[in-house]
């Protein structure tokens, strides 16, 4: 059994009128907004690249100022540490003088002879001796 086929009749399309000026303002206006929105991001990205750039450098030359100023602390510490030493070596060599200018007076023989010459003392006699009880 064959089934009946049905008349159809075939879909027609509404034929438009096309407005070629309007599709061409269109057209044109679409890659004017496209040119645009590009430039758009390639000054976007150009700005961000410039204010990396302008951050980086100002953080390099922060890390510049502090390699200089620690540069300059140690060479001021360097300065005082030779000016110190020189200091504490003369005060050595005058500590050695005054040593040295002192060791006749810690011998009990020149100290005894000073005494006797110069001050007229002598060693007690034994009646100079004064002996006392306990009680």
């Amino acid at each position: 059994m064959a089934l009946p086929q049905l008349k159809t009749s075939p879909i027609k399309k509404k034929s438009r009128q096309v407005n070629t000026k309007k599709n061409k303002r269109s057209v044109i206006n679409y890659h004017f907004r496209e040119f645009k929105r590009l430039e758009y991001l390639e000054n976007k990205s150009r700005v961000k690249f410039f204010k990396s750039a302008i951050f980086s450098s100002i953080v390099a030359s922060l890390l510049i100022g502090l390699c200089f100023f620690s540069f300059l602390t140690v060479n001021n510490q360097n300065l005082n540490l030779k000016e110190m030493k020189s200091q504490h070596e003369s005060l050595k060599v005058k500590n050695d003088y005054i040593i040295l200018e002192l060791a006749p007076y810690t011998n009990s023989k020149y100290i005894e002879d000073v005494a006797k010459t110069s001050l007229g003392l002598d060693y007690p006699t034994a009646d100079q001796y004064l002996y006392l009880e306990r009680e």
